[in-house]
């Protein structure tokens, strides 16, 4: 099974430690300038220290008379202290900077060494759903977009994100692609999806691809492209709405069906050369005896589908069965096909 990919978390430790050399300075500021104006001007902890900090912080100061000695003092104090704050400030930027590039170069090299994992490009609506699901499953994935915002809500939600282009080659091989399971293409546009389809297609003649399309002219386009399967939300959306019109119970039961856990699940097994289905019956791999499981379709190697197939069914190499029943069954049935 795939690990689970998950953001790179920074350590605080190095972060603490270079934040407290950065203060150091600024406390060895005040302790000395506190001891500089007790010693110029004689006065009590509490007033040379305030007069200090007013002096550091270049606010200016009526309320105290002071020495020669002591605006001599003074003068070094608001040079030195600018000198000291301007450093701080300076190497507080740059630390920032360096942890987001730290943590930007830890996503690229999860993204890198994923194996058999999903590339979702693009973050949006739908793009969130999916991620969700695939994390619910514990299906390994990274997510591509090119609107920072979209991809660090991603990668607060604690998925491998990168900003990037999906329409180049050099950001789908940077995430993998070679060695991945799938891509599903999601950004709101089609023809940015046409030609993520077609560069991944370009790259891995096999690989299953996933694309959303809007338009009618881009479904036959994406197909021409290469891709696996097209879903138009738009379509399917007005399908559901009419379906829960004039079926409304059928939809009840596949909605209980998507939501539940305990009532009943679709799966399918693809039969491969050599494995306990292969050359076996349906019968004969006990799905027609099974009270928990119940035989749906047998999807030939042509693409053709043959549903409710009859127990004296022979299953080849190439087939693919899909049954319904009890999760736990189906997950017990999957492994001793497998």
């Amino acid at each position: 099974m795939a690990q689970r990919l998950r953001h790179p978390s920074l350590s605080a430790q190095p972060l603490s430690r270079r934040l407290f050399r950065l203060m150091v300075p600024q406390l060895a500021m005040l302790i000395l300038g506190t001891l500089g104006f007790m010693w110029t001007e004689g006065w009590d902890p509490e007033r040379a220290l305030y007069f200090t900090v007013i002096t550091v912080s270049t606010v200016g100061y009526g309320d105290y008379e002071v020495t020669e000695a002591g605006r001599r003092f003074a003068v070094f104090m608001i040079f030195g202290g600018f000198a000291i704050v301007t450093y701080f400030v300076g190497q507080l930027i740059q630390l920032i900077v360096e942890r987001q590039l730290d943590w930007e170069r830890g996503m690229r090299k999860q993204a890198a060494s994923a194996r058999d994992h999903y590339i979702v490009a693009g973050f949006g609506r739908i793009g969130r759903l999916v991620c969700e699901s695939l994390d619910a499953d514990s299906i390994p994935f990274v997510v591509i977009d090119q609107d920072r915002a979209r991809s660090e809500e991603a990668a607060r939600c604690g998925y491998v994100s990168l900003v990037a282009d999906a329409t180049h080659d050099s950001v789908l091989r940077s995430c993998g692609i070679e060695r991945a399971r799938g891509l599903v293409c999601l950004t709101p546009s089609d023809s940015a999806n046409i030609v993520i389809t077609l560069s991944a297609r370009g790259i891995s003649r096999d690989l299953p691809i996933i694309s959303r399309a809007e338009d009618e002219d881009a479904v036959r386009k994406m197909k021409l492209a290469g891709a696996t399967r097209i879903i138009s939300p738009t379509y399917r959306g007005a399908v559901a709405v009419a379906n829960s019109i004039t079926r409304p119970h059928i939809i009840d039961f596949l909605d209980e069906t998507n939501e539940s856990t305990e009532c009943v699940e679709f799966c399918r097994v693809a039969v491969r050369p050599g494995s306990p289905l292969d050359g076996g019956t349906i019968g004969d791999c006990g799905l027609t005896r099974s009270e928990s499981l119940v035989p749906v379709a047998v999807k030939r190697a042509d693409g053709s589908l043959e549903f409710r197939p009859a127990a004296d069914r022979v299953l080849a190499a190439g087939d693919t069965v899909i049954f319904a029943g009890h999760p736990g069954a189906a997950i017990e049935f999957c492994a001793e096909a497998a």
